[in-house]
């Protein structure tokens, strides 16, 4: 019997974890017959978000990660190519597979059925969905930590809305009760932890026992600081190019995400009228998941008393100060200069720049990469530069 364990995310809940541990796991062979395919494209080191490519129209979502809308295109096309040979591939490979990619909890109803036969077309017999669902203040919070890197405009916390219950009917109208629902608390985890609590319902499933070595954690969260400071930087040099990456943001980010232990940063930590705020909103959807999919997640009887939305807010100017109540403007300060400082010796860093001609051919890398260099030395000077006009504002 054809077995399929298929994590969905959702995001921001451990999956690039999860992910980085069953690449590592796979590679090393400690997974035995169960096969996490690994390199189904060299975009996808584990993670398997662009097969949804074969079953929903994205292909806006590789603006992310390519420079242009026609080279989205071609490489979208080079990406299914890629696909629909090395996915058969893996399914005749074994009998016992994982999928993962936290994009999947989107999909519409009819990508999720065309996904479903395209299983069955493989000769799978038997599925399981693992979807985590996290607290909707904490997942605001960690949604603001996404969107200061691409934006200069925070998301109103009055409107926020967390679309867990959407994600679960939708999936549960094809899937039924084949799909496992798993509270993102760390309290009510297996073992307290993602990784551990994933690979549980993986033997669970597969009736074998997984020895992982690795328990990567990924994703570093930023601090509060340096929240602020990805923000005030956004709205100065990019007011209008609101959820765009740019090279010289990532590059920001890639050292913020850095520990840096000379200087005191502190984790982000919401209002606690913005806590309530937004738990009240979900409260019913809340307890909906409650009664129906999740009997641990905690909800409260009622929804907490919230008091006015703060003014600016209502004018559409929100701040991180005026979500965040740890940040401490004389580190912050602190941190700036540091960055301005030592920004050199991250330049050559991988990892921060987009590269979109990952999946040409060698010859054309050859003519790409002295511009590459080129790019990143002039990205480094340019935030220096920035930088150093932000500390003069803020600071002096």
């Amino acid at each position: 019997m054809k077995k399929l364990l298929l994590h969905i995310g959702a995001p921001k809940t451990g999956t690039t974890s999860i992910q980085e541990a069953l690449f590592n796991a796979s590679i090393r062979g400690e997974l035995k017959d169960i096969d996490y395919p690994a390199h189904l494209h060299p975009w996808m080191r584990g993670n398997h978000r662009f097969v949804e490519l074969l079953y929903s129209d994205r292909n806006r979502q590789l603006r992310r990660y390519t420079a242009s809308s026609l080279l989205a295109s071609l490489v979208t096309r080079q990406i299914v190519r890629s696909l629909n040979k090395q996915l058969p591939e893996a399914f005749a490979r074994s009998d016992s597979i994982i999928l993962s990619a936290e994009n999947f909890s989107s999909l519409p109803v009819a990508a999720i059925q065309r996904l479903h036969d395209h299983m069955k077309e493989l000769g799978v017999d038997e599925t399981a969905v693992v979807y985590y669902v996290r607290e909707p203040a904490s997942s605001y919070l960690s949604d603001l930590q996404q969107l200061v890197k691409t934006s200069g405009n925070l998301k109103s916390f009055s409107k926020y809305y967390s679309a867990f219950r959407q994600n679960i009917e939708r999936w549960a109208s094809v899937y039924g009760d084949r799909l496992i629902v798993r509270p993102y608390d760390s309290s009510l985890l297996h073992e307290y932890d993602v990784v551990e609590d994933f690979v549980h319902i993986a033997e669970q499933f597969f009736g074998r026992e997984l020895s992982l070595t690795d328990r990567p954690r990924a994703n570093t969260s930023i601090s509060a600081e340096g929240m602020f400071i990805l923000n005030e930087y956004r709205k100065r040099y990019y007011p209008d190019k609101n959820r765009r990456f740019k090279a010289d943001t990532n590059m920001l980010t890639h050292i913020l995400q850095k520990r840096i232990s000379f200087i005191t940063q502190n984790r982000p930590v919401l209002k606690q009228n913005i806590i309530n705020i937004v738990q009240a909103n979900h409260h019913e959807n809340l307890k909906w998941l409650k009664e129906n999919w999740c009997p641990d997640f905690p909800v409260q009887p009622d929804p907490p008393a919230i008091a006015d939305a703060t003014s600016a807010e209502e004018t559409g100017a929100l701040t991180v100060d005026d979500i965040i109540v740890t940040r401490s403007p004389e580190q912050t300060c602190k941190l700036i200069r540091y960055i301005m400082g030592n920004t050199d010796r991250h330049w050559l860093a991988s990892g921060h720049m987009n590269r979109p001609w990952q999946p040409l051919s060698r010859y054309t890398k050859f003519f790409l990469v002295p511009f590459h260099f080129f790019r990143r030395w002039f990205v480094t000077r340019l935030l220096q530069y920035r930088l150093w006009k932000l500390a003069h504002d803020l600071c002096d």
